[in-house]
């Protein structure tokens, strides 16, 4: 284990620290060292795939992910488990926040079981220790179950709850958000409910058909990739199920990132989940950040409503 005092005699140097606390995370996964483990993970985090992503917010829900994984990796006979550091800088000395890029290598018998895959992450000085936090993995989940399909069964069999709610907003942001980033336009256009009503702090409007919302997120998406993006994620702030459970009202904070900051500080924003025939669409989405910023939708796709016609569901 690496302590944040244990910076001392070379270890200022991020790549050996970055090092370090992977190792330390990899033996005691490994061991299946779940006590140990889990002091080395900073909650909430995001786990993401070419095709997945999840956000685990309890230790109970990310202990149960990391078992299923190893179970995994032993019916695939994977003999070792080694994750080697390329790269690493602070992204805030002061806060105590590295990130860094790493190749993960599952080994069975001297040869490898699957391809190395690269993998980026973050981690952070919390409680003394280094903690790692938001991994993206370059890996298809349908390959490598990364996120297991009893951990999606589970986020998703969900009780009518409060916690309940909050579990399903983000399901459905995790969703959805994977869908957005490997262009999976079709899965991204059945995922809302028409008309579906976007409004920004400048200007608010409506796509009418799914073909017209799938063009809007197509060009947010290589205006995202001109810009360098790596990272798009949400993360749920809070949501109550409303209209006797048939619909879902919730917050998140939207995080865009560049490989070691933010292209547009995290913002706010809230969206309206509908439950029909059995599904979570999203029917309003609200944003705290300016389309003129984002280049969030323009008038060659969406309906653009008037000052006296906005949308006001959240």
């Amino acid at each position: 284990m690496i302590k944040a005092d244990d910076e001392t005699d070379g270890m200022q140097d991020p790549l050996a620290i970055y090092q370090a606390q992977i190792d330390a995370v990899s033996r005691s996964f490994w061991r299946r060292d779940w006590t140990q483990l889990m002091t080395l993970l900073a909650l909430p985090t995001q786990l993401r795939t070419h095709d997945a992503r999840i956000t685990l917010h309890d230790h109970d829900e990310t202990l149960a992910m990391m078992q299923e994984l190893r179970d995994d990796l032993e019916r695939m006979n994977v003999t070792e488990y080694h994750r080697i550091a390329t790269k690493a800088d602070y992204t805030d000395r002061d806060a105590g926040i590295i990130a860094g890029s790493h190749v993960t290598h599952l080994m069975r018998g001297g040869s490898h079981a699957r391809a190395p895959y690269a993998c980026r992450q973050f981690i952070r000085i919390e409680d003394g220790l280094w903690k790692c936090y938001d991994l993206d993995c370059a890996v298809h989940n349908r390959d490598l179950a990364v996120i297991g399909p009893e951990t999606a069964k589970a986020r998703r069999a969900l009780p009518a709850s409060e916690s309940g709610a909050d579990l399903i907003y983000q399901d459905w942001l995790d969703r959805c958000d994977a869908a957005f980033w490997v262009k999976d336009h079709a899965k991204l256009g059945a995922m809302m409910a028409y008309p579906h009503r976007f409004r920004a702090m400048d200007g608010a409007c409506h796509f009418d058909t799914a073909a017209d919302l799938i063009d809007a997120a197509r060009d947010f998406r290589a205006h995202l990739r001109r810009t360098g993006v790596g990272q798009f994620y949400r993360v749920c702030t809070g949501a109550t199920f409303v209209a006797d459970g048939t619909a879902i009202e919730g917050r998140h904070m939207t995080h865009i990132r560049t490989e070691l900051g933010y292209l547009h500080a995290p913002y706010p924003a809230k969206i309206t989940l509908v439950l029909r025939n059995g599904r979570w669409l999203c029917g309003q989405l609200e944003a705290e950040a300016r389309n003129a910023d984002l280049v969030l939708f323009d008038q060659r796709h969406a309906q653009i409503d008037t000052a006296d016609n906005r949308p006001t569901g959240g």
